[in-house]
């Protein structure tokens, strides 16, 4: 009698653990697919803005416009 009390037992905690593990690979799913979604947007947001301001050309036109780059020698910290 004792086996099958704990024959069933096992078998309910087996059960209830395996709907738990069921959830959470539905959860880990779901919020996979929502990154893969947010990561494709963030690279077409990305080389549309390349595209739009690619980095030589601006590069170019702040140099055709006389930027001098920082020379950090000449940059002191105050403390």
């Amino acid at each position: 009698m004792r086996c099958l009390f704990l024959i069933v037992i096992l078998i309910i905690s087996n059960l209830a653990y395996s709907i738990y593990a069921l959830q959470v690979s539905k959860r880990y799913t779901e919020t996979l697919r929502q990154y893969k979604a947010e990561l494709e947007k963030n690279l077409t947001l990305r080389t549309d803005i390349n595209r739009i301001i690619s980095y030589q050309k601006a590069k170019k036109e702040a140099r055709d416009e006389g930027f001098k780059p920082v020379n950090w020698e000449r940059v002191k910290l105050v403390r």
